[in-house]
C-alpha cells in the first residue's frame, strides 16, 4: 500500500524531500494557496524537487473565503474550482498532479 501524507509546509529544501522519500512516502498532499501563517502554497520549484525524487503530488485547495455553511452556494463552488484550476495550470505539468479542492465547515 502507497504511504503520503499532507503538509500545510513547503518541502522546497532538499534534506526535507529526503527525509519524506527516505520514510517511505511515495505521495504527499500540498496546498496551491498561500494563508498567511497557516500555509504555504506550492511552488514550481517545490513540485519539481518532489516529482524528480518520484513523489506524487495530489494537490490540495482550500478556500479562504469562508467556512460558514453559507458560504457553500454553488457559484462560490464554481469560483472556488475555477480558482483552483487556474493555480494548478500556473504550476505548469507534474507527474500524477491530482487537484482535489477541500472544504472546510464551520458549523
Amino acid at each position: 500500500m502507497a504511504k503520503g501524507c499532507d503538509s500545510s509546509w513547503d518541502f522546497d529544501y532538499k534534506s526535507r524531500v529526503d527525509a519524506l522519500v527516505d520514510e517511505g512516502y511515495t505521495f504527499i498532499g500540498r496546498y496551491l494557496n498561500h494563508s498567511a501563517g497557516v500555509r504555504n502554497g506550492l511552488t514550481v520549484s517545490e513540485a519539481n524537487r518532489l516529482s524528480n525524487a518520484g513523489v506524487f503530488i495530489c494537490a490540495l485547495y482550500e478556500s479562504d473565503s469562508g467556512t460558514s455553511i453559507s458560504h457553500f452556494t454553488r457559484s462560490n463552488g464554481i469560483a472556488d474550482a475555477r480558482e483552483a484550476i487556474s493555480l494548478a495550470e500556473d504550476l505548469g505539468s507534474f507527474p500524477c498532479l491530482i487537484l482535489f479542492v477541500q472544504f472546510l465547515v464551520s458549523y
